[in-house]
């Protein structure tokens, strides 16, 4: 276990420190928030880490050649004792897209597309529309071959009953669509609640 720790320290120690990150060379008053460490649990999202990293690492202007050296200093736990011992075995991943590759094929389920499905299947409206439809795409997003009608089908179900009804009603066929039409009704009723008034949005 000792051993471990100090070749994670060592290769830590190679590493540039966080506020060495980016050097733009023109300044900007707007702040990208920094992912979380990334230590390879199952309640953790590979995929999702792996975008928020890559964001941040665009917004600051980080070139390829530097990006792995950057995202192994967001990782911990089993993740950094992955990278430490690809990097004892010489498998060090030579580029960007080698990292992403192998990070993702490393710690990914090999279930999570049937995963992210059974979470659209359950994936309900609970607060406002908009709420909704942030936790709708962060999934759907994530999902591959799924087909328009297929995606409209799971966010029309998904929602408050008469909202869902009533987007039903207007026979949306993408899934913009169907958001629009969510969105509008949403808007009614919010209206219609403040300034009392009684209103069939069926009709």
């Amino acid at each position: 276990m000792k051993q471990i720790e100090e070749q994670q320290t060592e290769l830590l120690h190679r590493l540039p420190t966080h506020s060495s990150i980016g050097t733009s060379t023109e300044p900007s008053n707007k702040l990208m928030a920094k992912p979380d460490k990334y230590n390879g649990t199952h309640d953790e999202n590979i995929v999702t880490w792996l975008i928020s990293l890559q964001e941040m690492m665009a917004y600051n202007m980080i070139n390829d050649g530097d990006r792995i050296s950057i995202a192994i200093s967001y990782l911990g736990g089993t993740a950094l004792q992955w990278f430490v011992d690809l990097t004892l075995q010489n498998q060090r991943p030579s580029s960007w897209a080698d990292f992403k590759e192998k990070i993702t094929a490393r710690f990914q389920p090999v279930d999570f597309q049937e995963h992210l499905r059974e979470q659209l299947l359950q994936l309900r409206q609970k607060q406002s529309v908009e709420d909704y439809i942030q936790s709708f795409r962060s999934i759907v997003d994530q999902v591959h071959h799924m087909d328009e009608l297929t995606q409209v089908m799971f966010f029309v179900n998904g929602l408050s009953l008469n909202a869902s009804l009533y987007v039903r009603l207007k026979h949306p066929k993408t899934v913009e669509e169907a958001i629009r039409e969510a969105t509008t009704y949403e808007s009614v009723m919010t209206i219609r609640k403040s300034n009392h008034i009684k209103y069939n949005t069926f009709l």
